[in-house]
């Protein structure tokens, strides 16, 4: 899908699909072989519990999601990527602005639930969060426990509090109090919380 679209978009030749094609074919292979090992590591252990339970005890224990956005960090389809860079970078993609948009409505949404926003207010801070967002988009982590607070992190480490007008004074102190569960020196940022130390995604920050 990822090459037919680009094919679609900037009218590639076939030469550079068929690049794309192979190194997509190659990256999603290694991503699949190597979730597969891990979740044979994973199984392996439990079946030798199995065997020594025995056959009526009923258990169950996590398989990684496997992350398909793998496939565009992975060597192979980036360095593609390189190959036929000014075939796709000379022409703008619509999709990264409307992720980016996404993914602001979504953060706004998160900071709702804490600021408790006004309707003129959204759309200020909406156009904030767009602008700390790297293009493409967020990255989506359905294995992440904590991928809502780390989407969190773009406005409050990013957003400086000086462009916040439109906020009241208490708005802005939840704003501040927010920061506070963050130990953000030296990256990579923690949150803070007894008996927890989650690392969260870094690549999310400029």
């Amino acid at each position: 899908m990822r090459v037919e679209y680009q094919r679609q978009r900037c009218a590639l030749s076939d030469e550079t699909v068929q690049i794309l094609k192979d190194a997509g074919q190659a990256a999603s292979d290694q991503v699949l072989a190597e979730w597969i090992a891990g979740a044979q590591e994973i199984i392996k252990p439990q079946k030798k519990r199995l065997a020594n339970i025995g056959k009526n005890f009923v258990f169950s224990f996590p398989i990684p999601v496997l992350q398909v956005s793998e496939i565009d960090r992975h060597p192979n389809w980036m360095q593609a990527l390189k190959k036929v860079n000014d075939s796709i970078n000379s022409i703008p993609d619509p999709r990264h602005e409307a992720r980016r948009a996404d993914d602001a409505m979504t953060i706004v949404g998160f900071l709702d639930k804490e600021l408790w926003l006004r309707k003129e207010q959204r759309d200020p801070l909406k156009k904030l969060v767009y602008d700390v967002i790297p293009e493409g988009g967020v990255s989506p982590r359905s294995d992440n426990p904590v991928v809502d607070v780390s989407m969190l992190l773009l406005p409050l480490l990013e957003v400086a509090e000086a462009d916040l007008t439109f906020l009241t004074a208490q708005q802005l102190a939840v704003w501040k109090g927010l920061k506070q569960f963050f130990d953000c020196t030296p990256r990579p940022a923690r949150l803070i919380n007894p008996g927890t130390d989650y690392s969260l995604p870094t690549e999310l920050l400029r």
